[in-house]
């Protein structure tokens, strides 16, 4: 890290002592021993009163908010023990919504989906600012197609007539199956069984053990969590950007500098990272790297989206 930072390990204990209070309470109210269904989220303002200052962080719906709280507060307040500002999540009900809240001010920044990043920027100018790195150091995440171990499906060809569960529409899982793997198979749409759109990732996935559903598409990351749960990889995407922290259009340079200076500056070979990291949701495990628009320009290819 710089040296106007502190280190990791310097400051891992006051990291602690901020988050523990949160933890505990969450860990009281939330039954967390199974990611979905979720309980009904306990916004951060709820747990206390929030400085006026607080700098306000969206988060898509891509998990249930007992998940969502469980591995992205302790980040945030990672983030308010290094920068002094206060950070706190505050959760949109779809994924169209945190793009509401960044774009009329509600928040200062927001974790969005590759895909939404793409979409969002594209209407209304919003700036990537980093992108997790994944367990080789490097910045790219898949989807994954998953069906149950006892399942006969091997490849998106066996598809065809069975009942398929996708995370929402806005997802890059949901997207990348929809218009691109159905289709390198010869299928589309109408040749599956059936279709339906999960509120979650980990939602499709319980679909597919409770046999509801023959198939799920959902996030490596997602897949990964259930390994050895009763699932099988059928086939991946190609790989795209990690899902990028975002600010508006029009954004605090100053509060952009402090969020990448923290968030860039993680040392994962310093001793004290991993007890950091401990609380941190898996995707956030490995640090950040800096996102540029341009990164996304083979998502758009693999989408077939043109780039404004």
């Amino acid at each position: 890290m710089e040296p106007k930072h502190r280190t990791i390990t310097g400051i891992v204990l006051a990291v602690l002592a901020f988050g523990a209070s949160t933890v505990a309470f969450y860990h009281m109210v939330m039954d967390l021993s199974s990611p979905y269904p979720g309980a009904v989220g306990v916004l951060p303002e709820d747990r206390a009163r929030p400085p006026a200052d607080t700098v306000y962080v969206g988060v898509i719906s891509r998990y249930p908010s007992s998940v969502i709280y469980r591995g992205y507060q302790p980040l945030l307040d990672y983030l308010s023990a290094e920068t002094g500002r206060y950070f706190a999540l505050r959760l949109g009900g779809s994924y169209e919504e945190t793009v509401a809240q960044l774009v009329d001010g509600r928040v200062a920044a927001a974790f969005l989906g590759s895909y939404l990043y793409v979409q969002a920027h594209a209407e209304h100018g919003v700036v990537c600012v980093v992108m997790p790195l994944n367990e080789d150091g490097t910045p790219w995440a898949r989807s994954a197609l998953i069906t149950g171990d006892g399942s006969d499906i091997r490849s998106v060809e066996g598809l065809r007539g069975r009942r398929l569960a996708l995370p929402p529409e806005l997802s890059f899982s949901a997207q990348w199956l929809l218009t691109s793997a159905l289709a390198e198979a010869g299928l589309d749409a109408s040749d599956l069984g059936s279709l339906r759109h999960l509120p979650h990732h980990q939602a499709a996935v319980y679909e597919v053990l409770r046999g509801n559903a023959d198939a799920a598409v959902v996030r490596d990351r997602v897949a990964r969590e259930f390994r050895g749960r009763g699932i099988r990889v059928v086939a991946t995407s190609g790989p795209i950007p990690g899902a990028p922290i975002v600010v508006p259009a029009v954004h605090d340079s100053a509060l952009v500098a402090e969020l990448k200076g923290a968030l860039l500056g993680i040392d994962v070979r310093d001793p004290g990272f991993t007890a950091l990291a401990a609380g941190w949701d898996p995707e956030f495990a490995h640090g950040f790297t800096e996102a540029r628009d341009a990164d996304y320009d083979g998502l758009r290819l693999m989408l077939g989206l043109g780039r404004r």
